[in-house]
């Protein structure tokens, strides 16, 4: 409860806040029933199928940016101007 929400009243010391909207304590324990259980086994149901369906490879989205990022100069795998190449190659001619 933060300074800008008013005090709950005194006859009903078993409210619920959630959210800023009180709920009796009826609709807390209706979660907990059976009705919740079907809800509970339909979503872990959609968790196993999405988990069993992921995918773990590399998919190139657009080939033209695939193969331009080939053609492009690297070192140490990170890209580098034409400059920079030409002169790291110098370099190493010495």
């Amino acid at each position: 409860m933060s300074c800008s929400e008013p005090p709950l009243p005194p006859s009903f010391p078993s409210l619920v806040v959630m959210a800023g909207a009180p709920l009796p304590p009826s609709a807390m324990s209706s979660r907990s029933s059976g009705a919740s259980t079907s809800y509970r086994q339909a979503a872990l149901q959609k968790y196993l199928i999405k988990k069993k369906n992921r995918t773990f490879h590399k998919k190139v989205r657009y080939e033209s940016r695939k193969r331009l990022a080939e053609a492009r100069p690297r070192v140490r795998g990170q890209f580098v101007k034409q400059e920079v190449l030409a002169a790291q190659q110098a370099v190493l001619q010495w």
